[in-house]
């Protein structure tokens, strides 16, 4: 009976390690920041302005580099914003997803704030994941030329199950 007794608080012990959840790690952190200017404008569906832009991020933290990209963006009534992006480095490329909303303005410049998310990738990147918040101010050169400073930070990692 002694040998029955011991036992058992090991057999607990063992049972509630065993059953316990593993702890999740969090993801490393990524900041994306960089500049754009505008390539095109039209006019879209539905009083949408369609708007094409290029420029160039430098990553830090979870992945590191200079990427070349190329935005499309929908402008909505009410100065909401979507945005498929692809950034390229070498023949790999990471497509992401910006959604965001103009929150200020002054004379020359217009401060947009939102969230962005990585949609796919192709490459070195092709298991890549992440979100984050996305931060830009537009600088207003003249009707058709901008100057857009942006800053992407949030967290990336490689999901192995893609």
């Amino acid at each position: 009976m002694f040998r029955l007794v011991r036992a058992a608080p090991l057999a607990v012990i063992a049972a509630v390690l065993l059953a316990a959840p593993a702890v999740a790690s969090k993801p490393p952190p990524i900041q994306f920041t960089g500049q754009a200017h505008n390539v095109s404008g039209v006019p879209g569906p539905g009083n949408t302005f369609d708007v094409v832009l290029a420029g160039t991020d430098v990553a830090e933290g979870a992945l590191t580099g200079t990427f070349a990209f190329i935005d499309h963006t929908v402008i909505s009534p009410g100065g909401h914003l979507h945005v498929d992006r692809v950034l390229t480095q070498g023949y790999d490329t990471i497509s992401m997803e910006v959604d965001a909303d103009f929150v200020g303005f002054t004379a020359n410049t217009e401060s947009v704030s939102g969230r962005w998310t990585i949609t796919s990738g192709t490459g070195v990147y092709a298991n890549l994941a992440g979100i984050g918040s996305y931060t830009a101010t537009v600088t207003i050169v003249t009707i058709a030329s901008h100057t857009i400073n942006e800053a992407l930070g949030g967290f990336a990692f490689f999901n192995a199950s893609n």
